[in-house]
């Protein structure tokens, strides 16, 4: 190999990694993506002799409209030759091997490394990752431009070879293919110190708390992940109080100005132990007495104990006083969930007029 070498395309073929190689279906949601093949044969110009291109020459090939090889594929259509983490096929029994380990590996979370298969005669290959917005039918082609500058196309009067991509319709999720899962996951007490009117004294007492769980997943195919936005990231972002219990939370409500309920909204991912609710100080005025409180209400809950579901949590803070101070909401809490296949929905994170339940309200455009 040398780059003063002047060569010439011998062979050129599109290919698609599925059982018939000329077709392949996707989802049009522009996040799918599906691997498409073009195989090279480059020989030195004017001889037999196989010419092997260089990486930086394979990556010059381009994917093109078959039925108008001018123009680089789009109008909705996209490729890259990097691959995205959503699954890249819809049916396992049609794929080949290949194809079962990428999306085995997608399932799996693991890395995607599928073995280099040298096709037709040991060609060269360069791989694309194609997606698209449109629900319609693509006949994709190849070009290249050789050594001496002439474009070469897969459809022409030497070659003639393209593949067939089907754009699906998208699914859209909303609450009525999604399911949400209520779970009453813990309860338990906390530590609350209170001075009494009588005589100033501090005393201990334990008061209730209650965990509820909710789990949202989607029914068409697994959820692969989730973005959620509009709460407090820190704990320290609402403005009013400032614990670190309080990052992911999106509500902060004490309906009778006593018993106060929390909605957190958390990252998807694996079960974790998370350290929510506060510790608050407050003076009440008792018999015309000032008397101080201190709720030792920041509590060690587990999350995320369901798999492929986004949680959030209610948690339920029992008291006798009012010591809460100033309620707060992000009312504008919302996430988008994605199947293994990029398909999307997008709702709303809200919550009954007390506080003591979770709502989850479509927001779709």
């Amino acid at each position: 190999m040398g780059t003063g070498t002047k060569w010439e395309v011998g062979y050129l073929k599109v290919k698609t990694t599925t059982d018939k190689e000329t077709s392949d279906i996707l989802y049009a949601n522009g996040r799918m993506q599906v691997p498409v093949r073009v195989y090279i044969k480059a020989i030195k110009k004017g001889m037999t002799e196989r010419f092997y291109l260089t990486q930086s020459e394979l990556d010059t090939i381009k994917l093109v409209d078959y039925d108008d090889t001018a123009n680089i594929l789009s109008g909705g259509w996209t490729y890259s030759d990097e691959a995205n983490d959503f699954n890249i096929t819809l049916s396992l029994a049609t794929s080949t091997a290949s194809v079962a380990l990428y999306t085995r590996a997608s399932l799996e979370g693991g890395e995607v490394k599928a073995e280099v298969k040298q096709d037709d005669d040991n060609a060269q290959f360069k791989e694309y990752w194609v997606s698209t917005t449109k629900v319609e039918n693509k006949k994709i082609a190849a070009s290249i431009k050789q050594s001496d500058g002439k474009t070469i196309t897969s459809h022409s009067t030497t070659f003639d070879s393209c593949v067939t991509l089907t754009g699906k319709q998208p699914i859209t999720y909303t609450t009525d293919n999604i399911t949400v899962t209520r779970e009453d996951t813990a309860d338990g007490d906390y530590q609350f110190e209170w001075q009494s009117a009588g005589n100033g004294n501090w005393y201990d007492s334990r008061k209730h708390w209650d965990q509820d769980n909710y789990y949202i997943s989607t029914n068409a195919y697994t959820l692969k992940k989730a973005d959620i936005h509009t709460y407090d990231h820190t704990g320290s972002q609402n403005g009013n109080q400032s614990d670190t219990g309080l990052a992911h939370c999106y509500g902060y409500k004490a309906a009778d100005d006593k018993n106060l309920k929390l909605s957190f909204i958390w990252d998807f991912g694996k079960e974790t132990t998370k350290a929510a609710g506060l510790y608050r100080e407050a003076t009440i005025t008792d018999w015309f007495t000032s008397c101080g409180r201190k709720a030792h209400a920041k509590i060690d809950i587990k999350v995320n104990q369901k798999k492929n579901a986004l949680c959030l949590t209610r948690l339920a803070i029992d008291c006798p006083d009012t010591i809460w101070g100033t309620q707060w909401s992000y009312y504008g809490c919302w996430f988008q969930l994605y199947d293994i296949y990029g398909n999307i929905g997008t709702f709303s994170a809200s919550f009954s007029k007390d506080h003591n339940l979770i709502e989850i309200k479509n927001t779709n455009n």
